[in-house]
């Protein structure tokens, strides 16, 4: 099995996940979620290629590690820190590998201004939202969202470097991300919403899926 079809079985064991999500609830989780992410581990892993791909392994083992203990996050708050890190670890790790590509690019444009004040815009809005629910983990909610804003900045500072199919791969999936995360802080800490889950893990999951997409098509 080549890397492609590994990638087309992750997209296909996904679909199927959201479906019995949608089915068999949030029981189903305990089964088939840790089932998810090895399917791009596997891909990543089989690709020729002479990049170091140390850093991707890195970001979707935490990723994976965040998956497996949010399990346990409604039996013990404190399983949800420990998600929280691990995710929070990933963002760097991806961030650092976005960092890794651009060795020996130069810019070809400018990140527009108008990017930073969107950024900015979106975190302190988070901010006004979560803030009166969160109570003590404010300060981690709010490291948390700086960093997964900066990943999407540097995903964003890739394509000014590179500016290829593979770089919008990057951001596409960085966008993912922060919008799978955005869900479900909204969901958790202000408002729960009807079919939450779903809305939640079928962006994070095509988060996972474009990035390790836009890192195979630079390793190409």
């Amino acid at each position: 099995m080549n890397h492609n079809r590994l990638l087309n079985t992750y997209l296909a064991v996904s679909v199927i996940y959201l479906i019995g999500l949608l089915i068999f609830s949030e029981n189903f989780n305990f089964f088939a979620k840790p089932l998810l992410l090895p399917w791009l581990f596997m891909a990543v892993m089989i690709f020729p290629t002479k990049h170091n791909k140390f850093w991707l392994y890195l970001a979707l083992m935490f990723s994976w590690i965040g998956d497996v203990v949010l399990l346990f996050a409604n039996f013990n708050p404190l399983y949800f820190i420990l998600g929280l890190i691990s995710f929070l670890l990933a963002h760097i790790i991806y961030i650092i590998a976005f960092k890794k590509i651009t060795n020996g690019y130069h810019p070809q444009k400018k990140m527009p201004i108008v990017i930073f004040l969107l950024l900015l815009a979106y975190l302190i809005f988070m901010w006004i939202i979560l803030m009166p629910t969160l109570g003590a983990l404010k300060i981690p909610v709010i490291i948390y969202s700086i960093v997964i804003t900066c990943m999407l900045a540097t995903a964003i500072y890739v394509d000014t470097i590179i500016n290829s199919v593979a770089s919008k791969w990057l951001i596409i999936g960085a966008i993912s991300f922060v919008i799978s995360d955005s869900l479900l802080a909204f969901n958790k800490f202000h408002t729960p919403f009807a079919f939450a889950s779903i809305a939640i893990m079928s962006t994070y999951l095509f988060a996972q899926y474009a990035l390790v997409r836009g890192f195979l098509k630079f390793w190409s």
